[in-house]
């Protein structure tokens, strides 16, 4: 006899919650499906560079259906990804571990020591990711950060990051991981295109290990296709979706357990809909969209530098210059710009009136240097960003509101506020630069608009115990909804001031590993 549902775990999203689910359910016996609103992507269909809109950005809306979503809330501009792999497509490849103080915040659930819960999921998720030290040792721009570490008295928090790339031969295929289970790769060119998708199929997207693997065990993947509507039914839940691209048709999947895996905005939206606009979940806690952080980031960067500064990966480096603050290098490929040409004159001032006219001022005052960095169009080998992550708290609160196009997210006006200017994150800027000849920038959204950038957006379904200020309990099921799970960023209960990939794929195998095996 069928079962009156299609399948046992439905999962909605296929970045680093949602793979790691697919692959742990589908050992386990279970029947699984995976919904991704993103199209699903070889290496060969990645953009050679972000000049390439419609490969790189996500604005279905305009027909680009690439990797990088950007979405302009009115406190915080974010970064996010999206595709078969969900943000794996477009990170740096960073694989790191949090401090401790991350495991100490009280907003974890009480009654566990959750330092010593996720260490072996951390260990089992480096290992399936294959983290290792890339072998690009004293690259010119890391050497220029070791060196600035080392003028705040700071080089003992000089490290080379753990990254989840191939480095074998470039040129020989293999399966370097699974004893041959699993794809085949190729080895890293170090041409630090890492973030605008690998075309050397040396990245280890989640499409290439946990979502490889889940497939092989049965799990369906249906791409381009986005949820709607969430019904709890007597036997488990139904999901509404839309087809993206093509058809635009709609479809309904019914299955027994169901897991969110939207990343923040999607997974609060989706919620927040579920339970404010559509009425179909209207008990979900009233906690959802709480406690969203951004790990307190500052996104700036310079450029016209005396030297190729793009070597390697997109990270390779990260020094701490003050206690609860990391800062990397991020870098792109030689022939990409367009997202360092969202950046204009750095300046300096704590007050955001006077540093947006700063900024245009120096704009007016040296129009020909504008114009010669405008038109580098070797800009990706000129330039670099800095990615400045803290671990102190920026506590905000994502709401549903109308919009020109219909309902969207916002931030609650009278919730907290992430300051865009970092004054230590500023320094570093300009020592870098200066030690380059370079021209420090600000991302425009921080000097005109007073507003920060974020590519690590955390929280909005904060875990605990007590349902009247938590979303999910300890084995993250929603309160009140057994059997609906929320597995992505939007349950890290603080900043990790790194960044947060491996913290989600731990948690997920914490989750998944408290399922028993289907009887």
């Amino acid at each position: 006899m069928h079962p009156p549902y299609a399948y046992d775990y439905l999962i909605i999203g296929s970045g680093f919650g949602g793979s790691v689910s697919a692959l742990r359910l589908s050992e386990k016996g279970y029947k699984v499906a995976v919904i991704e609103q993103g199209r699903e992507f070889k290496s060969q269909d990645f953009a050679k560079t972000d000049w390439n809109l419609r490969r790189f950005l996500w604005m279905p809306a305009l027909g680009l259906h690439g990797i990088l979503k950007c979405s302009f809330l009115n406190k915080v501009f974010v970064l996010s990804g999206c595709g078969v792999g969900g943000g794996s497509l477009v990170y740096a490849n960073t694989l790191m571990r949090p401090p401790d103080n991350f495991f100490d915040s009280p907003g974890w659930p009480e009654g566990k020591n959750w330092k010593t819960e996720l260490q072996p999921f951390y260990e089992k998720a480096s290992c399936m990711m294959g983290a290792n030290t890339h072998p690009f040792e004293g690259l010119p721009e890391d050497e220029i950060l070791k060196e600035i570490a080392g003028e705040k008295n700071r080089t003992h928090t000089f490290k080379l990051v753990k990254t989840g790339v191939y480095f074998g031969d470039p040129d020989i295929a293999t399966d370097p991981y699974f004893n041959g289970e699993g794809p085949l790769r190729n080895g890293c060119t170090g041409c630090a295109g890492c973030m605008t998708g690998c075309r050397n199929n040396a990245k280890n997207t989640l499409d290439k290990n946990y979502l490889w693997f889940a497939q092989k065990n049965g799990t369906a993947i249906f791409p381009d296709t986005k949820a709607i509507k969430i019904r709890q039914t007597k036997h488990g839940y139904e999901v509404k979706t839309r087809k993206l691209r093509n058809s635009g048709l709609s479809a309904t999947f019914s299955c027994k357990n169901l897991i969110i895996s939207a990343g923040v905005l999607g997974t609060t939206e989706l919620l927040l809909k579920q339970k404010f606009l559509y009425y179909t979940l209207p008990g979900l806690p009233d906690s959802i969209g709480m406690n969203v952080r951004t790990n307190s980031q500052s996104i700036s960067g310079l450029a016209g530098a005396d030297r190729k500064l793009n070597n390697g990966l997109a990270i390779t480096s990260i020094i701490s210059p003050a206690e609860g603050m990391h800062i990397e290098m991020v870098k792109f490929n030689d022939k990409s710009g367009f997202i360092t040409h969202l950046g204009g004159f750095a300046h300096d001032s704590s007050h955001p009136v006077k540093r947006a006219f700063g900024a245009i001022a120096a704009t007016l005052l040296h129009p020909v240097k504008f114009m010669k960095l405008l038109f580098d169009f070797r800009w990706g080998e000129h330039s670099i960003v800095m990615l400045v992550m803290q671990c102190c708290d920026s506590s905000m609160h994502l709401k549903l509101r109308r919009k020109w196009f219909g309902y969207g997210l916002n931030f609650d006006k009278n919730s907290g506020h992430v300051p865009a200017y970092i004054p230590e994150g500023q320094k570093i800027l300009h020592r870098f630069a200066r030690k380059v000849n370079g021209t420090a920038m600000n991302n425009l959204t921080e000097t005109l608009l007073n507003k920060s950038t974020t590519a690590h957006i955390i929280g909005g379904c904060p875990p605990g115990q007590n349902p009247q200020n938590s979303v999910v309990n300890d084995k993250f099921i929603i309160h009140g909804f057994p059997g609906l799970y929320v597995l992505d960023s939007s349950v890290l209960p603080c900043n990790p001031g790194v960044n947060p990939s491996l913290s989600i794929l731990a948690i997920a195998e914490y989750a998944m590993s408290l399922i028993p095996q289907k009887e």
